[in-house]
């Protein structure tokens, strides 16, 4: 009862809000059509173009830890086996898959809750057994992860693949501003037919 009543108000605050929308693309769909010049001040006005590449530049760079991780590796290595034991010794001792498929609510069938859970269960134990070894070598030998840190720690920058992105077009706004009292006839007349829909639907 308590989820219908939640459902409804949303539904109409959705409604309401199409229709402020619809009034709102009316107006300015007028504006569009009688002076069209007041909007070409209004569009200067909200075309204030702001870069996220001076932004970006900040986060774009690395941090290297590694000086501090060999410095104190053992330590490292300790807390890496610590924690790995605890993830072994609960899902090879303490878990009980029956226990919690009774506290699982999903849409799932049993079958296929079952052996999703097996596959959690076997990637866990896996990365357990894996993280415990990798922290006998981080406590013993960290030198033998050089070569694997070499491999990872390629610096790969986002700068350059969004730098296509982070640029301004304004072909839809000379179009628009071109053809004023042709789009404020369209916007109108999807605005009218919006407001019609909904204040249906709200009836």
């Amino acid at each position: 009862m308590q989820n219908a009543a939640i459902e409804m108000l949303l539904w109409r605050d959705l409604a309401l809000f199409l229709l402020i929308f619809a009034v709102l693309g009316v107006l300015l769909g007028l504006l569009l059509v009688l002076k069209p010049f007041v909007l070409v001040s209004l569009n200067q006005l909200a075309n204030l173009w702001v870069s996220t590449r001076y932004i970006s530049r900040l986060f774009d760079q690395t941090l290297s830890i590694e000086r501090w991780f060999y410095r104190h590796h053992r330590v490292m290595g300790i807390v890496v086996m610590l924690g790995a034991s605890y993830f072994l010794y609960y899902f090879f001792v303490t878990y009980d898959k029956a226990q919690l498929l009774l506290h699982l609510q999903l849409n799932l069938s049993a079958i296929l809750l079952d052996e999703l859970l097996d596959a959690l269960l076997l990637s866990v134990k896996i990365g357990g057994s894996v993280a415990w070894v990798m922290g006998v070598i981080i406590l013993l030998r960290p030198s033998l992860l050089r070569d694997i840190e070499k491999q990872s720690n390629r610096w790969v920058s986002v700068r350059r693949a969004t730098k296509v992105l982070d640029v301004q077009r304004v072909g839809v706004d000379d179009w628009v501003l071109k053809n004023a009292r042709l789009t404020g006839y369209l916007l109108v007349l999807a605005s009218l037919y919006l407001g019609f829909i909904v204040l249906r639907l709200l009836a």
